[in-house]
């Protein structure tokens, strides 16, 4: 494992920043955590909504089948204006499976969908700790099975480009999927983007003692917004059973590099500085690069998990920018996928 403690910070921004707005610390990982939390996320939404402005993107809810004979929402994102071969992009939103919904991502899909011309769909998955682990996961897999089953429902012809993409805990859903269709022997994913993600049970992290209190998960503990303990809090909500605590359903990053799984697909990784899960997303970066699997990574220095939820801060706008680059990179590299 690689040393990467260079990237932590925090940054001359970051600091500054947070001296002028300075963040709660130490809050307990419940589901009160969450009665607190959301109102902000759908504030935070509301004001995001106002300054888009005139965005030409039309949404609408809907409802898809689980494979536990259940529903869950889904919002649909289409901009006005096609770019390029039709694509859809199925998104998962971060909040360490506890917080968020389809409703705090709005903002983000729609700037997705009007930026790139991306059918956006944004997944409404359970979260914990009401519904257990892999609940989550299932839900996920349901969404991406639907998407393809009913393109035609969704205006998308049938040789649409798919990709998938998630935020934290949605990243850790995002990949997940991936190589869950992988071991399958599909490939219907041309794509997948990752931005700050979880990708492995706490107990199950790699730990390598070359590299020892400069693991991010050692030397970022105590990092602004997101610490080391409360990952360690939304890990103990999820409840799995036993069987699923080594599986590669809950553990992407584990996935054997020996393994005769068909071709992973391109990946967009994008990593915090700052971040307790630093390194998750790192690690995986590499490898898929030891396996020739295309990736693209940015790295943001100083910076602490999911920092673009600032709108203030002058690298929120380098980020965005850097995603909008990278899905264009994308799209431009799927065609490393064979169906």
């Amino acid at each position: 494992m690689t040393d990467f403690s260079h990237l932590a910070g925090p940054s001359e921004e970051w600091a500054s920043y947070l001296a002028k707005n300075p963040l709660p610390k130490g809050d307990v990982i419940s589901t009160e955590f969450r009665r607190a939390h959301n109102p902000q996320r759908y504030a935070a939404r509301d004001a995001a909504m106002k300054a888009l402005g005139d965005h030409q993107v039309t949404w609408e809810t809907r409802t898809i089948p689980t494979s536990d004979s259940l529903e869950i929402p889904i919002r649909v994102f289409r901009s006005a204006i096609q770019k390029g071969h039709a694509s859809a992009l199925i998104y998962y939103h971060g909040g360490g499976f506890l917080t968020g919904s389809i409703s705090t991502e709005d903002p983000f899909c729609i700037s997705l969908a009007r930026d790139t011309g991306f059918t956006v769909i944004s997944v409404g998955y359970r979260v914990i700790p009401e519904w257990k682990a892999p609940t989550q996961f299932n839900d996920a897999w349901d969404a991406r099975t639907w998407v393809i089953n009913n393109a035609a429902d969704l205006g998308l012809p049938q040789d649409f480009d798919l990709y998938v993409a998630g935020t934290s805990a949605g990243g850790f859903l995002a990949a997940s999927v991936v190589h869950r269709e992988r071991e399958l022997g599909e490939s219907y994913i041309k794509g997948q983007f990752l931005a700050a993600p979880w990708l492995v049970l706490t107990e199950n992290f790699p730990f390598d003692p070359k590299v020892g209190d400069k693991t991010s998960h050692i030397q970022c503990r105590d990092a602004d917004f997101l610490s080391y303990p409360q990952i360690e809090q939304y890990r103990a909500l999820m409840g799995e059973p036993e069987e699923y605590r080594d599986s590669l359903l809950l553990n992407p990053l584990l996935f054997d590099e020996k393994s005769n799984i068909k071709d992973l697909p391109p990946t967009l990784v994008m990593v915090c500085g700052d971040d307790a899960l630093r390194d998750q997303g790192l690690i995986y970066q590499q490898k898929l690069d030891r396996l020739g699997v295309p990736t693209k990574l940015n790295t943001y220095a100083g910076y602490p998990h999911v920092f673009w939820i600032f709108p203030d801060l002058a690298m929120s706008k380098t980020w965005y920018r850097d995603l909008l680059e990278g899905l264009q990179w994308l799209t431009e590299k799927q065609g490393h996928v064979r169906n």
